[in-house]
């Protein structure tokens, strides 16, 4: 009998106003790595945010996996499991194997809009 295979998408967004200490670490963590990365794409300061860099600047768009890097050892943590979903009786159960970090509009100056 062949095994049959269910594919699940999971998006969680992590801003400002998330509260738990593990989304602020990668907040916080992330928002430093994209100013240093986004330097080289930026060198002029010509740009505010990530959507201009994105329309301006060739390559731009290289950032989503540079920025990654900062919060992998994060995602080890977990040990494969998401930590905001849960059972009945409130167990995480559910598991994951790939992730793909995106950042989806940032302030290079303000934190609070990234």
């Amino acid at each position: 009998m062949s095994q049959k295979i269910i594919t699940l998408c999971y998006r969680k967004i992590i801003d400002d106003s998330n509260s738990s200490h593990w989304d602020k670490f990668v907040h916080e963590d992330s928002f430093l790595e994209f100013k240093m990365q986004s330097q080289f794409y930026n060198q002029d300061g010509k740009y505010g945010t990530f959507a201009e860099l994105l329309m301006h600047v060739p390559g731009a768009d290289k950032l989503h996996f540079l920025v990654s890097a900062a919060i992998t050892g994060y995602l080890r943590q977990l040990n494969g499991i998401i930590p905001d979903i849960l059972d009945n009786l409130g167990r995480r159960f559910l598991t994951f194997e790939n992730f793909k970090f995106e950042i989806i509009n940032s302030d290079f100056n303000d934190i609070e809009k990234a």
